[in-house]
């Protein structure tokens, strides 16, 4: 290993140790919630907090109980049930809450279903898709599924998500072994995918999240593939490929391809052929442009007329530093004002938003801490939010009005004739799923921790690839719109390191050895 790929590996080894440790603390303190009316405002409830903390060392004495049974378990038989039991809850999911999608999921199959009809009303000026033409590439995958299988056939495209996360799954478990080459850590990854409800409740969401997480953990595993085993010319093709088809559906995949271009350049194992290196980070640079270029061309011919530029991306940073009626950062209509106040004209947005995120610098500058409160309650929001939104994405639009209304996203008030719905919704099962995610979040904080320092003297960036994923979310989030449903991503990427360091203390307490041999 070079010296430079070593320093590097340490300090985001170090790093990463503080920033999941911090997060650890927090999410044994605070816990964010949302309220049963499905407002979008998350809120600190102590309750859940108190709760977990008395069922976490349960769930870790469970989890030693379990770990020690695994040791030379078929690993191939755990991916079999682990995958099954991801079907029956996804399936379980999407069957009990066949609800009409809403908001931004209803404006893209929208467009979609417009696409398919030629509607050209739906692809003028100020329209959604002219606003933000970012989500072309989501358009024509649900314009392909919707011709194929019915616009208003929801179940189809929740199904296709349930397929995804099983991929995912099995994705995140061939990432592990890679990393680690632990047959006790990879099952202990596939158990632990299991029990992170959130993963396999967002099958409901048809919103590009699930299938661009899918693709993406297949660019990166190709990526560790050639880097490990042999740098065979299909693994870079593959590679390429998946980051293609994932950036199409979804831009903001663009956190995981610049992660990986991060190892690319800074990693040590194509030393010896340079060339070869800056020419697959070319080709990844290359990928971005044509997902960020051909979808909305595709539309636009397909239909005959031009999209705007779409909402400037200073625009989005401004509204990320803004106080607002959900939470500090999230989604509060500046972007809508400020392109109809210029008619969408992107140079007069752009200028008028950058002015305004100097004037929020130096305010914070001025008010220390304002600005502690402000990012500390934006970083939270996100990351302390054990449900990652997976009941507000089912929910929102079905919920009982709030008296502020806007606020909710709600579309109409119903009353559930489903004891089960009416119990997930805001029952019993919602509570004690949602201490359930509380204790798992805390407990994937904590021992993610533990493994990252664990790993702190290893030289291998290939080994750190899916902790700089979750740094690249997380520093993404702070400039950006926050909402918790759009880091669940980043935060699978912890999970191999929380098998990893479990399985570490659960060694260190067996006073076997200090570390496995094969690690």
């Amino acid at each position: 290993m070079s010296k430079l790929e070593c320093t590097i590996s340490r300090l985001l080894s170090y790093l990463g140790f503080i920033v999941v440790g911090v997060l650890a603390a927090c999410s044994l303190i605070f816990t964010f919630v949302f309220p049963d009316s499905y407002i979008e405002h998350p809120e600190i409830a102590a309750r859940y907090s108190i709760a977990s903390l008395v069922l976490l060392p349960v769930f870790i004495l469970i989890c030693f109980l379990f770990i020690s049974r695994i040791k030379n378990s078929n690993l191939g038989m755990f991916r079999l049930y682990g995958s099954i039991c991801i079907a029956v809850l996804g399936l379980t999911w999407i069957l009990l809450n066949n609800f009409h999608p809403v908001a931004d999921q209803e404006a893209c199959l929208n467009v979609a279903k417009g696409l398919s009809e030629g509607d050209v009303s739906l692809f003028q000026k100020a329209s959604y898709i002219s606003k933000y033409p970012f989500q072309s590439g989501l358009v024509l995958y649900l314009y392909i599924i919707g011709k194929l299988f019915g616009f208003y056939n929801w179940p189809i495209f929740r199904l296709l998500n349930v397929i995804w996360l099983i991929v995912s799954y099995n994705y995140i478990c061939l990432i592990t072994d890679r990393i680690f080459k632990s047959n006790s850590v990879c099952i202990f990854v596939l158990l632990l995918m299991v029990l992170f409800l959130p993963f396999s409740l967002f099958s409901h969401f048809i919103y590009g999240n699930v299938p661009s997480f899918m693709l993406c953990a297949a660019a990166i595993y190709y990526q560790l593939l050639y880097l490990q085993k042999a740098p065979r010319p299909l693994y870079i093709i593959l590679h390429i490929s998946f980051y293609l088809l994932a950036l199409i559906i979804r831009l903001n995949s663009l956190l995981f391809l610049l992660s990986s271009i991060f190892v690319w350049l800074f990693s040590s194992k194509l030393s010896f052929v340079k060339p070869a290196k800056y020419l697959i980070v070319l080709c990844l640079v290359v990928t971005y442009l044509i997902a960020s270029i051909v979808p909305s061309s595709i539309i636009c011919r397909t239909v005959d007329c031009d999209l705007d530029n779409g909402i400037p991306k200073t625009a989005w940073i401004a509204m990320g530093m803004q106080d607002g009626p959900r939470c500090a950062g999230w989604y509060n209509n500046y972007i809508e004002e400020v392109y109809y106040s210029f008619d969408g004209n992107q140079a007069d947005i752009s200028s008028y938003s950058l002015d305004y995120v100097k004037e929020r610098i130096r305010y914070f500058l001025d008010n220390e801490l304002d600005f502690f409160q402000f990012y500390s309650l934006k970083i939270g929001s996100q990351w302390l939010d054990p449900s990652f939104q997976s009941f507000w994405i089912t929910y929102t639009g079905y919920g009982e009005k709030p008296f502020d209304s806007e606020l909710s996203g709600v579309t109409e008030s119903l009353n559930y004739d489903s004891i089960l719905q009416n119990s997930c919704r805001k029952g019993l099962l919602h509570k004690l799923s949602l201490v359930f995610m509380d204790v798992f979040q805390s407990y994937i904080y904590i021992f993610a921790a533990v493994g990252l320092f664990a790993y702190r003297k290893k030289c291998d960036l290939l080994k750190l690839l899916p902790l700089i994923v979750f740094f690249a979310g997380f520093l993404f989030h702070i400039l950006w719109e926050a909402k918790s449903c759009y880091v669940i991503n980043n935060f699978v990427m912890l999970v191999p390191y929380a098998a990893y360091g479990f399985y570490i203390a659960y060694m260190q307490f067996r006073k076997k050895i200090s570390y496995p041999e094969s690690i």
